[in-house]
């Protein structure tokens, strides 16, 4: 064998490797892409439109922020919709524990601020900062968890 043939061999063997390499890259890469897409529909179809219209919509029409009163007409409704809320991301519980029962918890949390502020009139102007600050907590809960998981 001529050393142009060993060099031949060599860069062919070189070459399969480079292929190997590149194809098993390429398939970790599609595998992270189709998990961040699946991931965004979870998004798209769970929390975006709780977290963009309902909720902001329902806490407009709960809580006066300017006088400092809540429409009590209101409260069952937004009552259901955390419910609603909570079983739409049950399905967390199951790949991302720990991420479900935050959330589960915060939302809970928030359902009981709106039972308490229909409910405790001389506490509305003590709970409606906290359940201002309960809502945003949830926003960015969510928004921590999808842009940790999408790296």
């Amino acid at each position: 064998m001529t050393i142009f043939e060993i060099i031949y061999v060599i860069l062919l063997v070189l070459t399969l490797g480079m292929s190997i390499i590149s194809l098993k890259v390429s398939l970790a890469v599609s595998q992270k892409d189709q998990a961040i897409k699946i991931r965004e529909k979870y998004y798209d179809e769970i929390f975006s439109e709780m977290i963009t219209k309902k909720i902001p919509y329902l806490y407009n029409k709960f809580v006066n922020k300017e006088i400092g009163n809540i429409n009590v007409s209101i409260s069952s409704k937004f009552e259901k919709e955390i419910g609603f809320f909570r079983e739409k991301i049950r399905f967390l519980e199951f790949n991302y524990p720990n991420f479900y029962k935050e959330l589960d918890s915060q939302l809970i949390d928030l359902d009981d601020k709106v039972v308490l502020l229909s409910t405790k009139p001389e506490n509305v102007q003590r709970l409606i900062p906290e359940f201002y600050d309960g809502i945003s907590n949830v926003y960015r809960l969510v928004e921590r968890f999808y842009t940790k998981h999408k790296l």
